[in-house]
């Protein structure tokens, strides 16, 4: 019997529409690639939730450690512990920050699509941990108090930044 996987896992991770903080999907690893990255070796995942799959880049050293020892491998069924979305050239990206292994699996679940842009959520320019924008706030203008690809003004939480998003500002009171 296969592993349940949480259905439309990919499509809500990628929208927004719910809480990465508090969302845990199961999905299904069908490929693994490794990528040169700046400084240190990255993985590339082709992830599935038996409807969707899509590219997502693993970011964490504990998902590199769990592939380059075999832990993580083609059709591994892993649940998410951590992630994170960015926008880039108009493309929502996932990011997978930590995650452990539910099962090892012999076959692909399901018959997934490819996230595409006919069935592609659009690209939302705030997180979904923001913090609330306040309006009696200074808003310096420029770049002081911008936020990953975000307008200036809007107000991220530091937790939710990550160095692929290149411009952002941390300022403190």
């Amino acid at each position: 019997m296969a592993p349940e996987l949480t259905p439309n896992s990919i499509t809500r991770m990628l929208s927004g529409s719910c809480n990465l903080d508090d969302f845990h999907p199961i999905v299904q690893v069908n490929a693994v690639k490794s990528c040169a990255g700046a400084g240190s070796e990255k993985h590339k995942l082709l992830v599935s939730d038996g409807t969707y799959f899509t590219t997502v880049l693993s970011v964490g050293n504990s998902i590199h450690q769990m592939i380059t020892d075999g832990t993580v491998t083609r059709f591994t069924i892993v649940k998410v512990e951590r992630s994170s979305t960015t926008t880039a050239n108009n493309r929502n990206l996932l990011l997978f920050l930590d995650i452990s292994v539910v099962t090892q699996h012999t076959e692909k679940i399901g018959n997934p699509v490819r996230m595409d842009e006919s069935n592609m959520p659009a690209p939302t320019t705030t997180s979904t941990a923001t913090v609330p924008y306040s309006s009696n706030l200074p808003n310096t203008g420029g770049l002081a108090g911008a936020a990953p690809g975000g307008a200036p003004g809007t107000i991220f939480p530091i937790s939710s930044l990550n160095p692929y998003q290149n411009k952002w500002t941390i300022r403190a009171r």
